[in-house]
């Protein structure tokens, strides 16, 4: 969770394969085909969601304009923000001590998996 200034400055690491949602947005990020693992930052997660939700936001009356605000309201301090990771490999962390790990069930990693 990201509450108070400075957390978005924990380290990201996320597999090719981690699905992230962001529910205080409604906001889930699923892997393609080609999608790639990466280290980042969660700000630098914020951001790239923000970056996005610019290009799909058509006027400033679109939902997705309110998701801007709140993302920059996490940045500025004034919002809270949870994100969820979840990624059958295990692979995907955020190198935070407010960061909590649970493994998910065999069924739930196959449904992540597509088999």
């Amino acid at each position: 969770r990201v509450e108070v200034p400075g957390d978005e400055r924990a380290l990201f690491v996320k597999s090719s394969s981690a699905t992230i949602r962001v529910p205080e947005i409604g906001v889930e990020i699923t892997p393609g085909a080609f999608s790639q693992g990466e280290i980042t930052t969660v700000e630098g997660i914020i951001l790239g969601l923000i970056d996005v939700l610019k290009l799909a936001c058509e006027s400033p009356s679109d939902p997705c304009t309110s998701k801007i605000q709140y993302l920059q309201g996490v940045l500025e301090g004034k919002n809270h923000l949870t994100i969820v990771v979840e990624d059958p490999t295990g692979v995907s962390r955020i190198l935070s001590s407010k960061a909590e790990v649970k493994k998910i069930k065999l069924k739930e990693e196959k449904q992540l998996l597509g088999e």
